[in-house]
């Protein structure tokens, strides 16, 4: 019988049918590396790094009944509080719950791309994007409190985003108050959640749900009050929130890592949260540096999705109110703009929430590079895990490295 009689069709292989197993194992592959880098040796270093020396003290002073006056509502401390409550006054109870909303803050960035476009390629490189960079893996190493906010702006959005027309807003005001009792820049959401509401035809239900925010905002000032012993909450509470007014709107302190707004985009000046020489003469660095490379493309990005909502609108007059870049950019500028006046020291982490929206534009992009050019996607991820390898000691402080390197890095 002739060999042919035998001879089926071989089918050629195509590394383009398997782009989506790519792009998964890739993302999968980072969401641990980030996880691990996120949780591991936590209780390192076993002092306190930047703010921790007020933001701890401050949660274990709730805890014992001792009176606080911090300039920022009490929430953040008293997610802090749990940890200490449950683990001791110790580093590692200090950070364990900044560790829980650090991992939450990447299924939760993924949640919204889900949410918005149902985009299983977008939701990927969202998780990927968020589990690699160094900012947001150091944000969840620190008894810090920005990590937690960044949960909450995103999460009030999440929320908004995910609005069904059965669904009352409420929920979304709730949120929006328990933000604004992590850190009063967490109101900055307010802008794209309102925009939201008025594109959806709900903005009458926004506005008359936002008393609750405030209620909700000052039961957890009140509640501060009430740990610090005061036999007046209420009113002290309303007077904490002139002392802390006056006290941002009159600050004059500087800082050696303190950054104008305008620098931010380009991550000109990351804080030094650590550096221990060793006797070997490396070093144990601890810095806000974000991924080089995703921060200054999420940057270009910016610029690049402006001019594309402004063509559209101007010069080939198409409706662009409900395009999500116009979301983003609204998101973006919310978070940035209002830093302009602030002539109070300011510094890169200020940044986070605005950053954000910038990787959702970054995010917007590569999707729609996916559609014809895949394999640009998978690079340019690459490229991102190769940077953040590189800064991998700088977001963890335990790994060892020279003091050129770690003085070229801030």
């Amino acid at each position: 019988m002739p060999a042919s009689c035998y001879a089926g069709k071989v089918k050629k292989f195509s590394l383009a049918e398997y782009k989506w197993h790519i792009l998964l194992g890739l993302t999968v592959v980072a969401i641990v590396l980030g996880v691990w880098a996120r949780a591991y040796n936590l209780g390192y270093p076993n002092k306190q790094v930047f703010d921790e020396v007020y933001f701890p003290v401050f949660a274990n002073n709730y805890l014992h009944r001792i009176p606080v006056f911090d300039v920022h509502p009490p929430l953040g401390k008293f997610f802090i509080a749990v940890g200490i409550a449950l683990f001791g006054n110790i580093p590692f109870g200090w950070r364990i719950l900044p560790l829980l909303f650090g991992i939450a803050n990447i299924w939760l960035m993924a949640a919204i791309w889900w949410a918005l476009f149902k985009d299983k390629v977008g939701a990927a490189i969202m998780a990927f994007l968020i589990a690699i960079d160094g900012i947001f893996i150091i944000y969840s190493r620190t008894g810090l409190m920005d990590g937690i906010l960044f949960f909450f702006i995103f999460f009030s959005f999440y929320l908004m985003v995910k609005l069904k027309p059965t669904t009352p807003i409420i929920w979304v005001a709730t949120v929006l108050g328990l933000t604004a009792s992590m850190k009063w820049v967490g109101l900055a959401i307010l802008v794209p959640v309102a925009y939201l509401s008025l594109r959806r035809k709900r903005w009458g239900e926004f506005l008359f749900c936002l008393p609750w925010a405030a209620f909700v905002y000052m039961a957890v000032v009140v509640a501060g009050e009430v740990l610090n012993g005061s036999a007046d909450p209420i009113t002290t509470g309303w007077l904490w929130n002139a002392q802390a007014w006056n006290y941002h709107v009159n600050l004059t302190a500087t800082h050696p890592y303190s950054s104008p707004w305008w620098s931010w985009p380009f991550l000109e000046k990351p804080v030094l949260f650590l550096y221990d020489v060793r006797p070997d003469g490396l070093v144990n660095a601890m810095t806000t540096r974000g991924n080089t490379f995703v921060w200054w493309a999420s940057s270009l990005i910016v610029l690049m999705s402006l001019g594309y909502i402004l063509v559209r609108k101007f010069r080939e007059k198409q409706a662009v109110a409900d395009h999500p870049l116009t979301l983003f950019l609204i998101g973006y500028a919310a978070c940035l703009l209002p830093f302009i006046p602030i002539h109070r020291i300011l510094f890169i982490y200020h940044y986070i929430p605005a950053y954000g929206f910038a990787l959702l534009m970054l995010t917007y992009w590569l999707v729609e590079a996916w559609k014809k050019y895949w394999w640009f996607v998978i690079i340019f991820l690459l490229i991102a895990f190769v940077v953040s390898i590189l800064f991998f000691p700088l977001a963890v402080g335990w790994w060892p490295i020279s003091q050129k390197w770690a003085l070229m890095s801030v």
